[in-house]
């Protein structure tokens, strides 16, 4: 009997996470918005229900959430009674059940039903990954839940129309997640709302400590500091409850950069009594304000101990975003071991709970013991956090440590990069499956941003988080470009930071330690890099030096060797520069595997560029039948028509046309997160105070209206797309699939779009969008590498980017490898000379689509001795061969004597500018009827001349 799919839910009280168990490894599912955490909210705005990060975008008053809390209790309960001060909702008790009653409309839903609906959201991303229903699933609960909390789970797990399987305690997964069976275990659970400490001697029972309370009374002591902060500076004895809720969302924010930072600025706008307020706040000072608090997840898991009886234990688990404090891990140290974090803390339990989904459901044997991670992994992450140290620097700043031995054996695997114009991701094939590996922050994605602060270059999130003035960005844009590039100058209208013409290149002036510094772009990209290196490293547990690197395929090979010299300066090996899209599609074939050819069309739209290819995928034969795209389109180029469309308002309304740079970067930060709640929501309301002006802009956004600001964008993704198909030679029809890459391709009238023009037929995004490239990356990394188990899986196949000939008689482009060409390739054609007694015959190399050589470029020449005899006797054998590198070899015989002449001509000359490409396919658009006049003319010519 076939395995039912089951997939592994961690319902949780403010994030819940759905995994699945595939093709011997857990993937963890992301949502719509690209996330892998699902906030647990529900909200009622309109006549419609949102869930997740639609839902916590809207108003606090349309909200109900904390349904976990409510699952199997009573109004009458100490703890709802206690909980219900809190809540924006009411609580109250309906004929014998509890219910919750939005503020806003009045609709109450039992909290069976809130979690039905987050569980069913979580349903519908795991099907749409899957490609298939789900009808089962496992949930876990937390271990001191009683039966019926229990009980209310499972109903409420089959309202969302699962058939629930199981309930494991959420500490058992969370072991389970890290193999750690035969162990005495202490699982330390921060979540949200809250935590417990739970210990499982080895052969006994398990012994567990809870309190009602999480990561957010953390958030509550840094929100009562700054309330007394804003009294004693400005006299506010009451915050508005916008303020208020702002102001509480930024402590959340502000708890989660001090794992990373020493110290953190504040800045937040109160209504009233309209003013701005500013602060900073350490580490230290934080730690000192929850002191007591510290000292409670101290007291827990020592109350854990004593009620299992031990006093030591063989490992530590965290779990729970909370968990990330570098306090609470300090604590862990100190006292008990290593602890545990190399699976993210917010997804350990899921992982555990699709693992026991996947034995329960028939997909693994139920004895069979699966490690999902390294044993040594987190020894490694902890000793970097040790540090205190943020995401990884440029220079010599805090250096991972290395470790314990460094010999040539101990190199780790060949890694896969998406160096990306916004966000950037490493991932890496081992044991026959991909890993993506999160940072320190947790997560999967990087900014591809830096900035510089009293000396010292940040990297990621952490730069992300530092004032728009330290910060640099869209290195990808400048990368192997001229000064001169009409792109290049457009941008810099729109960049915070300095960049200057040196030699005829672009380089970024910052100031680093007082002094103004320049950096090429290709040393800001080697920062993201090296950052991302250390990622592997941290998670792999040994060096890595080797890389596979994408570049978008329209990327000119001045760029591509900009890219590996960025690669160079961060200390990789740049094994190769393969095209995004060519990557995307191994990651999809990967996953899908079809035994029938199907014709492939992946759509990458990105934060700054723009990719399209059409393949075939057959089992593990992968090729490439066609690319095209646009080094400078992607989803910043939509938030930039939204921001001018915002500075013109404020120029409109307010009078102000002067804003100051950090003002600037706020909008266009603000810009960006409008585009992604546009996504789910039809409107998006926007705010921003300007602090020059001592005034605060409101305005919103609808859906509708921003289509129309970014119409003539998404017309361009089409044109291109149509342009691939006419040179692939497939039409809208011949396509089996349609793949969604790139972060940009989820706003939803790119999708319609799409799906109107490939006939309504369905888009596929069953890798993340955002890990796809990256994915691929990783297994091109094996593949090079010569790792057997993959070499097996996947056989790639290429194309030419143009067409490669010689000049014949009157200047005529003569092809003898066609553009489009799969690569490797093999063509011979023979020519004859052209006057009486030519001793020797050859030509130029030239690449181009136009019909005459002049129009066409350039690459090298090669002439072959000839015996003298009457024009068109003598004749030479050319051979064009182009092998699996792109290297091409030119071969001219003459086949009497055999005599030849051979050129070799690297991928590096081969290739031309972005810019070059791009000219030369408009060029032939726009002069064939010329040159079809002038190649008749020619003609004409020749035959007079054969008549006379």
């Amino acid at each position: 009997m076939a395995a039912r799919l089951c997939v592994g839910v961690d319902l949780g009280t403010t994030y819940s996470v759905v995994a699945v168990w595939r093709k011997g490894k857990v993937d963890v599912i992301a949502n719509d918005s690209g996330s892998r955490t699902t906030p647990s909210v529900v909200a009622f705005m309109d006549g419609e229900a949102f869930v997740g990060d639609a839902a916590k975008d809207l108003p606090q008053e349309c909200r109900v959430y904390d349904a976990k809390r409510l699952l199997g209790c009573s109004a009458g309960d100490a703890a709802v009674r206690d909980d219900a001060k809190d809540w924006p909702f009411e609580v109250l008790q309906d004929g014998g059940v509890l219910k919750m009653k939005v503020a806003r409309g009045g609709k109450t839903l039992t909290p069976q039903e809130v979690s039905s609906m987050v569980m069913k959201f979580l349903k519908e991303a795991a099907e749409m990954f899957m490609d298939e229903p789900v009808p089962c699933a496992v949930i876990t609960v937390p271990p001191y839940f009683t039966e019926p909390q229990r009980k209310a789970t499972r109903e409420a797990g089959a309202a969302a129309g699962f058939q629930v399987l199981g309930m494991p305690d959420e500490a058992e997964a969370a072991v389970t997640a890290y193999g750690l069976a035969g162990k005495t275990v202490l699982v330390l659970h921060i979540g949200g709302r809250s935590q417990y400490a739970w210990v499982r001697p080895h052969g006994g029972e398990a012994a567990t400590r809870h309190a009602a309370w999480g990561g957010s009374l953390f958030d509550q002591r840094l929100l009562e500091h700054f309330e007394n902060d804003i009294r004693q500076k400005h006299g506010v004895q009451q915050l508005d409850p916008q303020s208020l809720e702002e102001l509480l969302a930024l402590c959340e924010t502000t708890k989660r950069k001090l794992s990373a930072l020493q110290e953190v600025a504040v800045r937040v706008y109160l209504q009233q009594p309209n003013l701005e307020y500013k602060a900073t706040i350490n580490r230290a000072r934080f730690e000192n304000l929850c002191a007591d608090l510290f000292g409670k997840v101290q007291d827990l898991m020592e109350g854990a101990l004593a009620a299992a009886k031990v006093t030591a234990v063989d490992e530590v688990v965290l779990v729970g975003g909370s968990t990330r404090m570098p306090r609470v891990r300090s604590m862990v140290r100190e006292a008990y071991s290593e602890p545990r974090v190399s699976v993210n803390p917010d997804e350990a339990v899921a992982h555990g709970a699709a693992l026991h989904a996947a034995r329960l459901s028939g997909e693994v044997p139920a004895n069979t013991g699966v490690v999902l991670v390294d044993a040594e992994v987190h020894q490694r992450t902890e000793t970097v956090q040790r540090d205190g140290a943020g995401p990884s620097g440029a220079g010599p700043r805090n250096p991972p440590p290395p470790p314990k031995s460094r010999t040539k054996g101990a190199d780790g695997p060949a890694i896969g990069i998406d160096l990306g114009t916004t966000y950037s991701v490493v991932a890496v094939w081992r044991k026959g499956k991909v890993d993506v590996m999160a940072n320190e922050s947790g997560s999967r994605t990087t900014p591809s941003v830096v900035a510089f602060m009293d000396g010292e270059a940040f990297v990621g999130d952490a730069a992300k988080d530092l004032p728009a003035s330290t910060r640099v960005f869209d290195a990808k844009r400048l990368i192997g470009r001229s000064w001169e590039d009409m792109d290049v100058q457009q941008d810099l209208k729109h960049w915070p930071f300095q960049v200057v013409e040196e030699g005829g290149v672009p380089k970024i002036v910052v100031d680093a330690a007082g002094r103004k510094e320049s950096f090429t772009p290709e040393e800001v990209s080697a920062m993201v890099l090296r950052s991302l290196k250390e990622t592997a490293e941290n998670f792999l547990g040994c060096p890595v030096t080797r890389a596979v690197v994408t570049v978008p395929a329209y990327f000119n090979e001045k760029q591509r060797q900009a890219t590996k010299s960025a690669g160079m300066i961060a200390g990789l090996n740049v094994l190769s520069i393969i095209n995004e899209p060519t990557a995307a599609a191994l990651a999809y074939g990967l996953t899908k595997s079809p035994a029938q050819q199907k014709t492939v069309f992946i759509f990458d739209l990105g934060g700054g560029t723009f990719d399209v290819s059409v393949l075939t995928i057959r089992g593990n034969d992968f090729t490439v039948l066609a690319s095209d795209g646009d080094t400078h389109l992607g989803g910043q180029d939509f938030d930039v028509r939204m921001m001018e469309h915002f500075l013109n308002d404020i120029k409109t309304r307010l009078g102000i046309s002067d804003l100051d740079q950090q003002s600037v970067q706020d909008l266009r930060a603000l810009c960006e997160l409008s585009k992604r709640k546009l996504s789910s929501l039809h409107e998006a309301s926007a705010k921003l105070y300007l602090p020059r002006h001592n005034t605060n802009y409101t305005a919103s956004m609808t859906r509708a209206r921003f289509e129309d600001l970014c119409g003539d964008l998404f017309r361009r993704t089409m044109d291109i797309t149509n342009r691939v198909l006419a040179e692939a030679r497939v039409s809208h029809a011949d396509i089996d699939e349609v793949v969604l890459v790139g972060g940009s391709t989820r706003i939803p009238k790119v999708r319609a779009m799409l799906s109107e023009l490939f006939g309504g037929k369905e888009l596929r995004h069953s890798v993340n969008p955002d890990e796809a490239v990256a994915y691929g990356a990783a297994v091109h990394a094996a593949i090079l590498s010569g790792d057997k188990t993959v070499e097996k899986l996947v056989k790639l196949k290429d194309v030419t980017p143009l067409s490669l000939g010689v000049e014949v008689v009157g200047g005529v482009f003569s092809a003898l490898i066609r553009k489009n060409s799969p690569i490797p390739v093999k063509n011979t054609k023979r020519f004859s000379t052209v006057q009486d007694n030519q001793i020797q015959c050859g030509s130029f190399v030239y690449q181009g689509e136009r019909t005459f050589v002049k129009d066409n470029h350039c690459l090298k020449e090669f002439t072959v001795d000839v015996p003298p005899r009457p024009a068109g006797l003598a004749t030479i054998d050319v051979t064009f061969e182009i092998d699996l590198d792109g290297c091409l070899i030119v071969t001219a015989v003459e086949p009497t004597t055999m005599k030849q002449a051979q050129v070799k001509i690297s991928s590096v000359e081969s290739r031309l500018s972005d810019q070059d490409i791009h000219e030369m396919l408009e060029k032939a658009k726009r002069y064939q009827r010329q040159d079809d006049e002038e190649l008749r003319r020619l003609e004409e010519l020749l035959r007079n001349r054969q008549e006379l």
